[in-house]
């Protein structure tokens, strides 16, 4: 797991929130072809266009080299400042 090689230190904060998530089994049966240069990582995005996905957070340059409408890629930098935008609109 790449925490637990570059972040260690977050190890159980992250084991919190993951506990925290609901969790669902996706078939990618239909699965669309080849969309990322990794092909490790083409499972992953199947399954999150099969499933709707709006967005995938991720520093995998393969992922945030793409260019779809639907899922939008980005850092987890990036979606957090997106949270707080939006968090501050409401207030």
């Amino acid at each position: 797991m790449i925490v637990e090689r570059k972040r260690p230190d977050l190890l159980l904060e992250l084991d919190v929130l993951l506990a925290q998530l609901n969790y669902e089994l996706i078939s990618t049966d239909n699965a669309p072809g080849t969309l990322v240069t990794d092909p490790k990582d083409q499972p992953v995005l199947n399954a999150a266009i099969a499933n709707g996905t709006d967005i995938i957070i991720s520093g995998d340059k393969h992922f945030l080299q793409l260019e779809l409408d639907r899922p939008i890629t980005m850092t987890a930098a990036q979606f957090w400042q997106m949270a707080q935008n939006q968090k501050q609109k409401k207030h």
